[in-house]
């Protein structure tokens, strides 16, 4: 069994030597708690990861993202399992082999006041870039080869594609497709519902 650190959580030392003794059982099993006993996530990013949310955090103003060539898709996409948010997509940034410093999209939630918070990145890989076998970065697979998600993009779009929760945490693992803690509800009336789409073959 693989143990994980732990971190204490607010508020545990006064809980005493119990409170402490428990928490750290927890921890032997990969569940961390809080101060008030519930089951919490520790948002744990690899230092490669967490010099590349310091690098793209210039995008938490997505008027600098627009200036560096990412532009909106406008809809929130919303998924069975969590949102995904807003993508801002660079073209420039897409090829066969994955850049682990230029994500290809920006993820954005949007806020109060039609504001759009950062709260992750994908790179997007298309199976017309010529892309040989199944990318890697960061030590992980792609997900894919897989259709084009419709009704934003043509169904004919085959691709790979990695999503990563920078900044913020989520309950499904930080290179799940989607995110519970990510909430299409204020998009101004651009929310759009996507399912899991199919996969495809990739000779």
């Amino acid at each position: 069994m693989k143990l994980k650190p732990y971190l204490w959580p607010a508020g545990v030392a006064s809980r005493g030597v119990i409170g402490i003794i428990a928490a750290g059982l927890l921890s032997l099993w990969g569940i961390d708690a809080d101060a008030d006993g519930k089951k919490a996530q520790v948002f744990e990013l690899t230092p490669e990861l967490m010099k590349l949310r310091d690098d793209l955090a210039k995008y938490k103003d997505p008027f600098v993202a627009v200036r560096d060539g990412y532009f909106s898709t406008v809809g929130c996409v919303q998924f069975p399992d969590g949102d995904m948010g807003v993508h801002f997509l660079n073209p420039a940034f897409i090829g066969p082999e994955p850049d682990p410093m230029k994500p290809a999209i920006l993820l954005y939630e949007p806020v109060a006041d039609g504001k759009l918070e950062l709260v992750g990145v994908e790179w997007f890989i298309p199976l017309a870039t010529g892309v040989k076998g199944r990318p890697v970065i960061f030590g992980q697979e792609f997900e894919g080869p897989m259709a084009g998600h419709e009704p934003l993009m043509p169904d004919e779009l085959h691709h790979y594609d990695l999503h990563v929760w920078l900044y913020r945490e989520n309950p499904l693992g930080v290179f799940h497709h989607s995110n519970p803690n990510v909430n299409c509800a204020k998009a101004a009336g651009y929310p759009v519902q996507e399912a899991p789409t199919r996969i495809v073959l990739h000779n």
